[in-house]
């Protein structure tokens, strides 16, 4: 057993570093991209077993190394495509990349939650007369945290402009926290992201 353990922990932590060293590559956003519907799947179907206990520990060792790497690089200006051409581009495509992923990883688990009755809703998640499946109910929760993502942007009012209604109808304080996180993770890579490249282009003069 001991044995079994560190095999899976010296897998976790291979796969630990090549995220975060994708982090430095200017195509590197392409991962976060890929592992988005992987992570949305797998935890929309997931299943108690240990071979999905491995999975999710690969899969959650990858999306915690690179939000980590990303956020503290794009802080400290010391990711190398930040400086020179096409830095903003990147940031922004990172950031999209990294919204995406955080939905990938928050509906599935609200759905989770949602079906424990550890969060309630009035309306919106798999209302009659269908009778959706696991997967249909974690999308619901994806709109629901796509749409919180339009109604973030400052100044723009998306939602109000295209009367965009709130697709899930909630009171429950326990998915807004999940939604603050969410915002969190929407907003924190832009204004770490701008501050980098801030803070590199200053360095080189």
């Amino acid at each position: 057993m001991e044995g079994y353990v560190h095999t899976v922990a010296a897998i976790v932590n291979r796969l630990w570093r090549f995220a975060g060293q994708q982090v430095s590559r200017p195509y590197g956003w392409v991962l976060p991209l890929a592992l988005a519907p992987a992570v949305f799947g797998f935890l929309a179907a997931f299943e108690p077993s240990d071979a999905a206990v491995i999975l999710g520990a690969c899969l959650a060792g990858m999306v915690i190394s690179l939000f980590w790497q990303l956020y503290a690089g794009l802080w400290r200006g010391n990711v190398p495509w930040m400086k020179g051409r096409g830095a903003i581009p990147r940031a922004l495509l990172w950031s999209a990349a990294l919204w995406l992923l955080a939905i990938s990883v928050l509906a599935p688990i609200s759905f989770l939650f949602y079906e424990a009755q550890w969060i309630e809703v009035r309306s919106g998640i798999g209302d009659p007369p269908n009778d959706p499946d696991a997967l249909q109910k974690s999308w619901d929760f994806a709109v629901l945290y796509l749409w919180q993502t339009a109604d973030a942007i400052p100044g723009l009012g998306v939602a109000d402009t295209l009367a965009l209604e709130q697709p899930v109808a909630y009171d429950d304080w326990k998915l807004g926290v999940m939604l603050l996180v969410y915002k969190a993770a929407v907003l924190i890579p832009v204004i770490a992201a701008f501050r980098g490249v801030w803070t590199s282009r200053q360095a080189d003069t």
